[in-house]
C-alpha cells in the first residue's frame, strides 16, 4: 500500500466522481446487496473489508483491483454491442439500448472501485502522517542512556526488532522464543503506544464500503482477486502474504503486545518507521 499523499490531480478526480453521483450509486449496489442475502444475511466477499488492520485493508485493494478487472471486461463487450448494433437491422434499438445500460453500469463500476482505492490510499497517508508527527511513542534519553554502554544488548534488541519488521513487510514469518524475552522486556521498557481510539475506527469505517467483524478464510475468490492483482504486476499484499508472528509463551505474547497493542495501522506503521529506524540510527552511531 502506497504512503504517499493525494495528489490534486486525484483530489479533482474524487470530486469529480462525486458530482457524478457515485456516493449515490455506492448506496444503491449496498442496497442490493441486502435485498439479495436478505434471508441468508450474507454479504458479497469482494465488496467488504475482513477488518480495520492494516493487512485487511491492503487485502481489500485486491478485491478492488479484481473488480475493476472484471468490469472493464464487461465495458469492452458493452462497447462491442454498440459497434454491432450499427450492422443490424431488426435487432439493432434492442441491442443498442442494452449495450448502452451496460456501458453505463460497468462505467459507475469501475469509478466506484477507483473512488475506494483513493479513500484507501488517503487512509494510510493520514496514518503514516500520524505516525511521522507523533515521535514522543519512544523514550529515546533512556535508549541512549541503556545501549550506549551495552552495545551487545543493543545489537540483541536490533535483531528483534529487525524479525518482526520483516514479518510486518511480509518477507518472513517471526518466531519469538523464550531467548527474546529480555529483549522484548527492555525494548517495551521505551515504548509507549497506545491502541487505536474507537473514534478513530469510526471514522475509518466510514471510508470504505463497509466493515465486517470477522476475519474470514482464503476463498475461491480471493485467490482470483490475488491471481489478478499478480497478473497485472500490481504491488500489495494478498491474503496468502499476512505474516505469522509466533510467541512461544504468554510471558512472550505480553511484551510483544506492550509494543504492538494492535494490528491497526497506526501500531504497525510505527514498529515499521519509528521503531526501526531509532534503533538503526543508534547502532550506526556506536559503530
Amino acid at each position: 500500500m502506497e504512503y504517499k499523499e493525494l495528489s490534486k490531480l486525484n483530489n479533482h478526480e474524487l470530486q469529480v466522481y462525486r458530482l457524478l453521483g457515485v456516493n449515490r450509486f455506492q448506496r444503491l449496489v449496498l442496497t442490493i446487496e441486502r435485498i439479495k442475502h436478505h434471508r441468508v444475511g450474507g454479504h458479497n466477499e469482494n465488496y467488504h473489508p475482513d477488518g480495520m488492520s492494516i493487512f485487511s485493508l491492503e487485502r481489500f485493494r485486491s478485491f478492488l483491483v479484481y473488480n475493476a478487472f472484471l468490469h472493464s471486461v464487461s465495458l469492452l463487450f458493452a462497447i462491442s454491442g454498440l459497434i454491432l448494433s450499427a450492422f443490424l437491422g431488426h435487432y439493432r434499438v434492442a441491442l443498442c439500448v442494452f449495450s448502452v445500460l451496460l456501458l453505463v453500469a460497468n462505467l459507475y463500476c469501475i469509478m466506484l472501485q477507483r473512488t475506494n482505492f483513493l479513500r484507501l490510499r488517503k487512509r494510510f497517508n493520514r496514518c503514516y502522517k500520524r505516525v511521522l508527527s507523533n515521535q514522543d511513542v519512544l523514550d529515546k534519553e533512556a535508549m541512549r542512556k541503556l545501549y550506549l554502554s551495552n552495545p551487545e544488548k543493543l545489537r540483541q534488541d536490533f535483531e528483534v526488532i529487525e524479525r518482526i519488521k520483516r514479518a510486518l513487510d511480509s518477507e518472513s514469518d517471526c518466531f519469538l522464543t523464550d531467548a527474546d524475552t529480555e529483549s522484548l522486556r527492555r525494548i517495551s521498557g521505551f515504548v509507549s503506544i497506545k491502541p487505536a481510539a474507537a473514534g478513530h475506527r469510526k471514522e475509518a469505517s466510514t471510508e470504505i464500503l463497509d466493515q465486517c467483524a470477522a476475519a474470514r478464510p482464503y476463498t475461491v475468490l480471493q485467490k482470483r482477486a490475488d491471481s489478478v492483482q499478480r497478473l497485472l504486476r500490481i504491488p500489495g499484499r494478498t491474503a496468502l502474504d499476512h505474516p505469522a508472528i509466533i510467541t512461544e509463551n504468554r510471558e512472550c505474547e505480553e511484551f510483544y503486545r506492550r509494543i504492538i497493542p494492535s494490528d491497526s495501522p497506526d501500531c504497525l506503521l510505527t514498529i515499521r518507521f519509528t521503531l526501526a529506524e531509532a534503533y538503526s540510527k543508534l547502532l550506526e552511531e556506536i559503530e
